[in-house]
């Protein structure tokens, strides 16, 4: 996000009045008491300056003011890929909470120990208790406090190779570590959840969702650092009438999913997701939400008038890919973003087919340079295009060999070879998008 500074000069125009000459034959002055020194008035007091917003973005949770636990520097092994806030459940007995996950390599009694140390347990007798339980049992439970509040860790035995639902295991313990938050901690966090409640995606039934309808008492989240479409959010709505909300949405929306009997559908506008169950008894709608984009706000999502998903690519954000295919023309165009973090190098990718070859475009934005290139036998030829000087090089294994293959892509050896394969590129994004591939690439997704 940019900002824009704004600075505004105030010129203060200063103006000297001079005094009259007295004439030599003016009355001398009556002497008079020297007026009495006029009070110094009080300076108006500087206004405090106006706080930066804080970040709502799910994966703000993870720092401050939301992480309770953020003062720790936790040991080598350590990594955190989970954070989560619920509110208070007084049927079971829970407070609000903050809670990190976290995955902890490293000989499991250790660990114990470690965990132990944050809670403020210091009992070794208690220690070792818990030790021979994660031995023993595979998990253990822990009680104790944190910065003055009541404070909780469940700790479960791991082993490395295993890809659960939430993280990558490890050699050791997968620890879950919470504190009750007070009020105003907890509203903090509230304001986070709310930030990340989308209701574009309910179209022309969005007013069936007011904020006061929202149970301000109900609201929790959990975001994965690992796995950002694991991240979910949880608000509940009290309405007039669930059932005939549930028919509407039903009716009225594009549903991915609905599953009558057990009066729950699903809603998709963009890469959010959002499962919604009607209980028509309490006449309450409990909402899920999964953004799948811990970087920015959900809530203030829209889609955009031109994007990449309405010219018809597919989003895999798990891979940092969106692409286009067509499988009858054997066309395919990929687009790797770096901050989408693909495993590749490249950042554009162009496939397609000419005079019974295969030929290749592929941009590389951290070197500011297109490769063009083609098959012939088992071995791919081709040329670098500089593009702060927008020239070709000789190309390569050899210049002759690039020659002869994109003589045969052409079906002629006339002017500049690599110009134009490059057009070929060129003509085929203007034919499909009606852009170039500069264009293309700004799109955003959804």
């Amino acid at each position: 996000m940019k900002r824009i500074f704004v600075v505004i000069a105030v010129c203060l125009l200063l103006t000297c009045a001079c005094a009259p000459t007295v004439p030599a034959n003016a009355p001398a002055p009556i002497a008079t008491e020297a007026p009495a020194p006029s009070s110094v008035p009080t300076p108006e007091p500087t206004p405090e300056p106006t706080p930066e917003p804080i970040g709502v973005a799910p994966i703000d949770l993870f720092g401050t003011p939301y992480n309770l636990f953020a003062d720790i520097t936790f040991p080598d092994g350590y990594t955190i890929y989970g954070a989560r806030f619920d509110s208070a459940q007084p049927e079971k007995g829970l407070n609000d909470r903050y809670a990190l996950y976290l995955t902890a390599a490293g000989e499991r009694t250790e660990t114990v120990r470690y965990i132990a140390g944050i809670l403020g347990i210091t009992d070794e007798a208690a220690i070792t208790g818990y030790a021979e339980a994660i031995t023993r049992d595979g998990y253990v439970d822990m009680t104790g406090t944190y910065a003055g509040a009541p404070a909780f860790s469940q700790l479960k035995q791991t082993m490395a190779g295993y890809d659960n639902d939430e993280c990558t295991e490890v050699d050791g313990c997968r620890v879950e570590l919470s504190v009750e938050t007070s009020a105003a901690q907890s509203d903090l966090c509230k304001t986070l959840v709310l930030a990340n409640n989308n209701r574009m995606m309910m179209g022309t039934l969005a007013d069936r969702f007011p904020d006061n309808a929202i149970n301000q008492k109900s609201l929790s989240c959990f975001v994965n650092a690992q796995k950002p479409e694991r991240t979910e959010f949880y608000v509940i709505y009290q309405v007039p009438d669930a059932a005939a909300l549930e028919n509407e949405i039903a009716s009225q929306l594009n549903t991915t999913w609905h599953d009558e009997e057990n009066n729950s559908l699903g809603l998709s506008y963009g890469r959010i997701q959002c499962d919604l169950r009607f209980d028509k008894n309490s006449n309450l709608v409990n909402e899920k939400l999964r953004p799948n984009d811990n970087n920015e706000a959900a809530g203030t999502f829209t889609l955009s008038e031109q994007s990449l998903t309405k010219l018809g690519f597919q989003d895999y954000s798990k891979d940092g890919l969106a692409i286009y295919e067509d499988k009858k023309q054997n066309i395919q165009v990929a687009i790797a973003h770096p901050e989408w973090h693909h495993v590749e190098d490249w950042n554009l990718l162009i496939l397609c087919e000419s005079n019974g070859y295969q030929i290749m475009l592929q941009y590389f934005e951290k070197e500011e340079r297109i490769m063009i290139s083609g098959s012939q036998g088992d071995q791919m030829v081709g040329s670098n295009l500089d593009l702060k000087t927008n020239t070709f090089d000789a190309g390569f294994p050899k210049p002759e060999q690039m020659q002869a293959c994109f003589t045969g892509v052409l079906g002629s050896s006339e002017g500049d070879v690599r110009e134009r394969v490059l057009a070929i590129f060129t003509n085929l994004l203007q034919e499909r998008f009606g852009m170039t591939w500069q264009e293309l690439y700004a799109l955003p997704v959804y």
